[in-house]
């Protein structure tokens, strides 16, 4: 009899964004007694590689650009032959690509015991591109037919998966994202940290923790950050990486706010920062289910306002635990900076009841539970 049960988590890359994130804490709190972890990526890099590295042995399967080219057939090749030698007891792919790669691989080894996260709203869509019908085609097979589990972070993406997909219903689980509420958790301002960054008491900070990526909303904040007067204007802390960091420092100095914006880079403990935000704003059109980084923010008291999306309505409620506004009208976005800087009674509601919300619904220990 087996002493520990062999698990294979999959994901893309070990870039900071919510997903990596996601295995990140899993590998953190798998119990080594029962479970042998190993990670399969397509490319080994990204600011959470080291600590990945540290919890789990990492086997690449390299892509050029494309899951089916001659480069792509040969990694799925030799990730058939590792499933067939291994024997994995569990096998969980984790979101868009890597979904796609592994569920096939693993319907060709004829694998068992797979678990694939989805979280946003279709199998191969990943918010950022659109992709070529017949690869929509198979990963909607795929999803329908190979999967023991499919788990989503949103209930919203669970009726999308079974009306759209066909994926029966019986098969999703919903697991809310889940942040450790002690360490997310309101605390005083670092006012070390704030004077390095230049914050002024009486000068109000916005704050945003997203991947540099399309969709993600950091032109509309810089439009919304125009609508005020210099004098008035609030200050922009920016904490992520990504592909649209170029295009992002662009459109600071374009638009002359480069006194007003820091670009923090990628944060490695991010909730070192949330105490330096009046407020938290994510306008995402990105077609994911429920952002960490927004749950992360409410954990740790920050007055949210978020994108008008259902996914997100499912998460919080307007005027109640965060404030809500079209994502495509700066106006609205300017107008809520402008309500929680004039009404603080609306921050303390927001405050209390964000907080709230995570403590109910979305701690760690619930999301491992589950």
């Amino acid at each position: 009899m087996k002493s520990t049960r062999k698990i294979l988590l999959f994901v893309g890359d070990f870039a900071g964004g919510g997903t990596q994130r996601y295995a990140l804490r899993l590998l953190e709190r798998v119990d080594r007694r029962r479970f042998e972890p190993t990670v399969a990526c397509f490319v080994p890099e990204g600011p959470l590689m080291a600590p990945a590295a540290k919890l789990a042995r990492i086997v690449p399967f390299p892509l050029q650009g494309h899951l089916f080219n001659a480069t792509g057939l040969a990694s799925l090749l030799r990730f058939v032959r590792m499933l067939r030698a291994e024997r994995f007891d569990v096998v969980h792919t984790l979101s868009d690509r890597a979904n796609v790669f592994g569920l096939l691989g693993c319907a060709l080894a004829r694998q068992r015991g797979i678990v694939a996260s989805q979280r946003s709203f279709d199998p191969i869509t990943d918010g950022f591109t659109r992709a070529h019908p017949a690869l929509v085609w198979l990963s909607r097979f795929l999803f329908r037919h190979v999967p023991d589990r499919i788990t989503v972070n949103n209930s919203v993406i669970a009726a999308h998966l079974e009306r759209v997909v066909g994926v029966c219903r019986e098969r999703i689980r919903v697991i809310e994202n889940g942040v450790d509420t002690e360490r997310f958790a309101p605390r005083a301002r670092d006012l070390a940290l704030a004077a390095e960054l230049g914050l002024r008491e009486g000068r109000p900070t916005l704050g945003i923790v997203a991947r540099f990526a399309p969709r993600k909303g950091h032109d509309a904040l810089l439009a919304a950050l125009e609508r005020f007067s210099p004098a008035e204007r609030p200050i922009l802390l920016a904490a992520g990486d990504g592909p649209l960091r170029g295009h992002f420092d662009g459109e600071v100095r374009s638009r002359g706010l480069d006194d007003w914006v820091r670009r923090l880079g990628f944060v490695a403990d991010p909730a070192s920062v949330y105490n330096l935000f009046d407020a938290f704003c994510l306008p995402t059109t990105f077609a994911e289910g429920t952002p960490t980084a927004l749950i992360e923010a409410l954990s740790s008291g920050v007055p949210a306002i978020v994108s008008d999306l259902p996914q997100l309505r499912n998460v919080v409620e307007h005027d109640v635990s965060a404030l809500v506004v079209d994502p495509a009208r700066s106006s609205e976005i300017a107008a809520a900076l402008r309500r929680l800087a004039a009404e603080p009674e609306l921050r303390e509601r927001l405050h209390r009841t964000g907080r709230e919300l995570v403590l109910q619904r979305h701690s760690l220990e619930t999301m491992i539970r589950e």
